[in-house]
């Protein structure tokens, strides 16, 4: 049974989550969310990764045509 902090914990994790997806694959701040501290800091953190792994594939490119 979960505690009320464990249910606050799930919402907050939720909107990371979400934010995370939002930045790779719908590429824009979801209007309803973007309020949200913890889904500003998942969409944050996708953005992030997607660079990286730009970077990575880029990289690897050369590698494999170098």
């Amino acid at each position: 049974m979960e505690n009320a902090l464990e249910k606050k914990r799930g919402t907050y994790l939720g909107f990371f989550k979400e934010g995370i997806v939002d930045a790779f694959f719908n590429k824009n701040l979801y209007e309803e969310k973007k309020s949200s501290y913890y889904y500003k800091l998942g969409y944050q953190f996708g953005s992030f990764l997607e660079i990286k792994l730009k970077e990575r594939e880029e990289e690897n490119e050369r590698w494999s045509t170098g």
